[in-house]
């Protein structure tokens, strides 16, 4: 589904799903060195941004209530992107948000540049130091 376009700058902004998306973001996860969860425990949701025909981003997210977890962003290491496209994409990831009437957003952030990134996009640190998380899968 068609959430956001841009035609100036040759941008889409999609909703996707994890089946249909998964093994292009086992690829770029690859390329950057970066581990993303078995298809199983991914969420349905992915968000992708398409520049001039190619995708560039995808960003996924969890869906709880009122509360939605924004996780594995994730960019196409073989094509070079316009700047401000990751913001378009976020922005697009909004508005489904507020469709579903969620009031919060969180994600987990470790580079500098992305954490640069988030709080470039009114995200705020709330102040969790040294967490670590696991996941448990149940059979």
């Amino acid at each position: 589904m068609i959430l956001k376009i841009d035609k100036e700058k040759k941008w889409e902004a999609r909703l996707d799903s994890a089946p249909a998306f998964f093994e292009t973001m086992q690829k770029w996860a690859k390329d950057q060195n970066f581990k993303i969860l078995p298809r199983i425990l991914m969420p349905h949701d992915v968000f992708v941004l398409k520049e001039d025909g190619v995708d560039v981003f995808c960003v996924s997210l969890y869906v709880s209530d009122h509360l939605a977890k924004v996780a594995f962003p994730l960019a196409n290491k073989n094509k070079t992107h316009t700047k401000g496209g990751l913001s378009f994409l976020y922005k697009a990831i909004d508005f489904y948000c507020k469709t579903l009437k969620i009031v919060g957003l969180m994600t987990t952030a470790n580079p500098e540049d992305y954490k640069s990134f988030l709080k470039s996009n009114d995200w705020m640190d709330f102040g969790m130091r040294n967490e670590d998380y696991y996941i448990k899968i149940l059979k």
